[in-house]
C-alpha cells in the first residue's frame, strides 16, 4: 500500500511539474470555472464529484479542439480514479492510450506518448521491488499487466518513448512557446527551443535511469571505444548500425545526431552546443570507463572551448572542464579556470554554473584547512 501511494504522489507530480503539456490555445472564461469547482470539490474530499465536472471539461475540450486541455483531463482523471480505487490504474492508463491512440493532432499525440512512457516508468519504478522478482517472460503478454514482467514494462516505457519523437519535422517546427504553462518552466527555452528538444531529451532521459534494467535481459553490443565521443561534425554521420530498441547507446546517440543536425541546420548555436555537450556527458557515462575514451573526451571538450572560447555559450563546456579537473584533485586549476571565465562573461544570464563551482572549492578548501588545524592540534 505504502508504493501505490507513493506512485501517486509520483504521479500528481508528473501532472503537475513535468514537462509534459498545457498549450496555451484561446479558451473561454468556463475553463478556470471549471477547473475551480474541481479544486473545490477535491479540497472537500468529494472526488467523484470532482471526476464528474472533470468529465464536463473534456468534452467541452473535444470539441473544441483544446488539446491541452483533454490531456489535463486525461492526467487528473487518471489521478483521481487511482486515489479513489487503486486497482483502476491499468483501466484509466488504457483510456489514455485509446485517446492518444486516435489522436489527429501530431502535437498533442506525440506528448501523449511521452506522457505515457513517463508514467508507465514512474509505475514499473514505484513497483520494481515486485516487478524484478518476477522471471522475464519473452514468448508471450500477460492480458492482465499486474502480471507484467520487467521486459513487458521496459518495452512499453520504450516504445512510447520512440513514439513520442517520430513525427520529428513537425516536433521541430512547434515552439515551447506555444506551451507556456509547462514547458516553459521545466527547461531553458533558449536552449531547448522546440517541442522536438524536449521530447527527444525525455527520450534519452528514459533510457538512460532505465539502462541498468536493460542491461539485465539484453546484452549489449559492443562500440568502437570512442566511436560516441569524437567532435559533433564526425559523430553526426556516423551510421547506426542497430535498429533493436533495446540497444542504449545506439539509440541514445541517434536522438543526438537528431538534435545536432536539427540546430546545426536552423543555426541555433547556443541550442547547438548545448546538445552537443549534453551528449558528451551522456554518451561517456553511459559508455565503460578506459584511458582512451577519456582522452578522446579531453579532446573532444577543448576544441568545442576553442572553438567558442569568444562565445557565452562556452561557459557550459568550462564547467565540464571544471568538474573534470575537481575529479582529479585539482582544486586550484579548476577555480582558476572558473574565475577566468567569470570575469570574461559576468554578464552572461548563466554564468551562475561556474559561481556555484568556484563556491563549492571555496567551500572545500575551508574544510580542508578547518581540518588540517584540528590535525596538527
Amino acid at each position: 500500500m505504502k508504493k501505490i501511494g507513493i506512485f501517486i504522489t509520483l504521479l500528481f507530480l508528473l501532472v503537475c511539474a513535468s514537462f509534459l503539456l498545457t498549450k496555451q490555445q484561446s479558451t473561454t472564461v468556463s475553463y478556470p470555472s471549471y477547473w475551480q469547482q474541481v479544486d473545490s470539490l477535491q479540497q472537500t474530499g468529494l472526488p467523484k464529484s470532482a471526476i464528474q465536472i472533470v468529465e464536463k471539461i473534456k468534452q467541452k475540450a473535444i470539441s473544441e479542439k483544446a488539446y491541452e486541455q483533454v490531456i489535463r483531463c486525461l492526467l487528473y482523471e487518471l489521478k483521481m480514479h487511482v486515489e479513489i480505487d487503486h486497482d483502476s490504474f491499468f483501466e484509466q492508463l488504457a483510456n489514455i492510450e485509446r485517446y492518444a491512440q486516435s489522436s489527429t493532432d501530431v502535437i498533442a499525440q506525440s506528448v501523449l506518448y511521452a506522457m505515457l512512457a513517463q508514467v508507465y516508468d514512474s509505475y514499473y519504478n514505484a513497483n520494481s521491488y515486485i516487478i524484478l522478482q518476477r522471471t522475464p517472460i519473452w514468448d508471450m503478454v500477460p492480458a492482465n499487466k499486474k502480471e507484467w514482467t520487467s521486459n513487458h514494462f521496459l518495452q512499453t516505457i520504450l516504445q512510447y518513448a520512440s513514439l513520442s519523437i517520430q513525427n520529428e519535422s513537425a516536433l521541430q517546427r512547434a515552439s515551447v512557446k506555444s506551451y507556456e504553462t509547462i514547458l516553459m518552466q521545466a527547461i531553458d527555452v533558449d536552449l531547448q527551443p522546440t517541442v522536438f528538444d524536449v521530447l527527444a531529451h525525455n527520450y534519452i532521459q528514459l533510457y538512460v535511469q532505465n539502462k541498468p534494467h536493460i542491461e539485465r535481459l539484453v546484452t549489449q553490443e559492443k562500440s568502437t571505444e570512442t566511436s560516441s565521443i569524437i567532435p559533433r561534425d564526425g559523430f553526426i554521420p556516423i551510421a547506426d548500425t542497430s535498429t533493436s530498441i533495446w540497444q542504449v547507446i545506439p539509440r541514445v546517440s541517434k536522438v543526438y545526431q537528431k538534435l545536432l543536425s536539427f540546430h546545426k541546420t536552423t543555426g541555433n548555436t547556443e541550442a547547438l552546443v548545448k546538445a552537443d555537450l549534453d551528449r558528451m556527458e551522456t554518451l561517456i557515462a553511459l559508455s565503460a570507463p578506459s584511458p582512451k575514451m577519456t582522452e578522446s573526451y579531453q579532446l573532444t571538450l577543448s576544441k568545442l572551448i576553442d572553438e567558442y572560447q569568444h562565445s557565452p555559450i562556452v561557459v557550459h563546456a568550462i564547467a565540464l572542464k571544471a568538474n573534470y579537473l575537481l575529479s582529479n584533485d585539482k582544486k586550484k586549476e579548476a577555480f582558476d579556470l572558473c574565475q577566468l571565465y567569470i570575469n570574461r562573461f559576468s554578464d552572461y544570464a548563466r554564468i551562475a554554473v561556474l559561481h556555484n563551482i568556484a563556491d563549492r572549492i571555496t567551500k572545500l578548501l575551508v574544510i580542508l584547512r578547518l581540518w588540517s588545524k584540528l590535525t596538527l592540534s
